[in-house]
């Protein structure tokens, strides 16, 4: 079985399991289904992923699009009341810049290197993403990096 304490969950994560559209993302449903009946614990997420959540889905195409009441309806029953918020402390910024020097990150990459830093600061375990390979980095630092369908498998469903 899976360990659910220090779970983190990234932007790609959030959206899929809030809003579904077509196609979309069946595991990340699963797994918010099992966070409201409390078998996740309590996970975390970046301010910065709940900022996304609600840029993205308040400009989708008109067919998914959320109004902004609606939006902020789902940040504030689905990820304020079961998420803890973390955000990157200031001092941890002139490091990530140098990371992304280091490493040759731009662009929106950019980003999702941010968000690692805020995972790896928060003491977060495990990163839930279906961009893996956005998150390869945190490997070193000895935390787990998993996609929603691979997190369900460890806890035995899918």
């Amino acid at each position: 079985m899976a360990e659910v304490e220090g779970l983190f969950f990234d932007t790609n994560i959030l959206i899929p399991g809030l809003v579904p559209t077509r196609g979309s993302d069946t595991a990340s449903r699963e797994l918010f289904v099992r966070l409201a009946r409390g078998e996740l614990g309590r996970p975390q997420t970046a301010v910065h992923c709940l900022l996304e959540f609600l840029s993205v889905t308040t400009r989708w195409a008109s067919e998914y699009r959320l109004s902004p009441s609606q939006a902020a309806v789902l940040a504030r029953e689905e990820i304020l009341r079961r998420f803890d918020l973390c955000s990157l402390p200031g001092t941890h910024v002139p490091a990530l810049v140098e990371a992304l020097e280091a490493e040759g990150i731009a662009g929106g990459q950019i980003y999702d290197l941010q968000i690692a830093q805020v995972a790896l600061a928060s003491g977060a375990k495990t990163v839930i993403t279906n961009n893996p390979r956005h998150f390869t980095s945190l490997r070193r630092h000895g935390l787990r990096v998993l996609t929603a369908a691979e997190l369900l498998a460890e806890l035995g469903g899918s």
